[in-house]
């Protein structure tokens, strides 16, 4: 979930102003998530990911309060200095170059962040 919504997430953090999915739009995505009727965008992503943590079996709430918290998640890994820093790198080569495979996106990022550093410690 945190990985569908760090898009986001990291513009959010690049302009320091936060917006939130709004709640009829997270209500919408976990709807068509439980009936199997979302797509490949990350919102609809993160709510399949959302039913999948929660358990099918479980509210809609819940599953819009797990995305809730992977939002929060997203948000706090993508303010880190060393991530920002990453981001930013990245978006300067994007735009000077549009057109970027994952191994040279990769090199940009492992400058700033060592490779597994961000995943969730259990």
């Amino acid at each position: 979930m945190v990985v569908a919504l760090a898009g986001g997430a990291g513009e959010d953090a690049r302009v320091r102003w936060y917006l939130d999915e709004p709640p009829e739009s997270v209500s919408d995505y976990v709807e068509r998530a439980y009936n199997f009727c979302g797509g490949q965008c990350d919102g609809c992503k993160a709510a399949m990911a959302a039913w999948q943590i929660v358990g099918f079996t479980s509210s809609r709430g819940a599953a819009a309060d797990q995305w809730r918290a992977a939002e929060l998640e997203a948000r706090r890994l993508c303010a880190r200095a060393d991530v920002k820093a990453a981001i930013a790198e990245l978006v300067e080569a994007l735009v000077g170059t549009p057109k970027m495979d994952g191994k040279n996106a990769e090199k940009i990022l492992a400058r700033h962040v060592r490779f597994g550093e961000l995943k969730e410690n259990k």
